[in-house]
């Protein structure tokens, strides 16, 4: 499959020789199976519209913050019967069931990592096609659920950091870097963003290293007190 199809129609092998008017039958298909097979069976689950909101909530906005208990205040508002402790345990099945990885927020504290929001991250940013058609849709979270999926390969200490600035991935282990990942650095606004991000980040991580990954083809060199890498040369390993 080419590198400018897998953000935005991932990479399930099954759609890799599929026409792309069947590619979201067959993800629908697949997610299908997995919701009963994977979670409804193997969980005895017994609120079936709960799991079912909870897994379209969390496959259409990869590589973002959900509360639960915020989530549990939403669907009361649909007038849904359940309670925060269903929430909480589907939210945990759909991470047994490998459909969903949470990154907590970079902290010493346990304590702070629990009462934050986690971000959540897809297997498989396909599985975003199943629920939003549009395949272009939300290009940057997809990149950097992607980047985040090549570092859980090779990283144990993952997390991700948030004040004034959010830096999408905290790798831990020594020597620590963060990364952030944008589709596009064309625009001056999102470049000026980008930058400002990454200062914060060597301003709150003196001694570790800044990487922006970025869609495109690396633009000129500038004196940047980061590091930018294209996200197929990235993906590759070149650091």
């Amino acid at each position: 499959m080419p590198w400018r199809r897998i953000p935005s129609g991932g990479g399930l092998p099954e759609l890799v020789l599929a026409e792309p008017a069947m590619r979201t039958l067959i993800l629908e298909e697949y997610v299908s199976l997995l919701f009963y097979k994977d979670l409804v069976e193997r969980f005895d689950i017994r609120n079936e519209p709960i799991l079912r909101l909870l897994m379209k909530t969390s496959c259409s906005q990869p590589a973002s913050l959900l509360s639960p208990h915020k989530l549990y205040k939403d669907i009361k508002s649909m007038g849904f019967r359940t309670s925060k402790n269903t929430v909480y345990e589907y939210l945990h099945y759909l991470q047994e069931a490998h459909l969903l990885f949470a990154l907590p927020i970079y902290s010493q504290s346990v304590r702070k990592q629990e009462q934050n929001p986690k971000k959540y991250h897809l297997i498989d940013v396909g599985l975003v096609q199943a629920y939003r058609p549009d395949p272009s849709g939300d290009r940057g979270h997809k990149l950097e659920n992607i980047v985040f999926l090549h570092e859980r390969r090779i990283n144990t200490q993952l997390s991700y950091f948030q004040n004034s600035h959010e830096l999408d991935l905290i790798m831990e282990n020594q020597p620590l870097c963060y990364v952030n990942t944008t589709w596009s650095l064309a625009s001056p606004v999102t470049f000026q963003r980008e930058s400002e991000a990454m200062q914060f980040g060597k301003k709150t991580f003196p001694e570790g290293r800044g990487v922006l990954v970025c869609h495109e083809e690396q633009p000129a060199e500038r004196e940047l007190p980061f590091q930018i890498i294209p996200a197929w040369k990235y993906l590759l390993g070149t650091k």
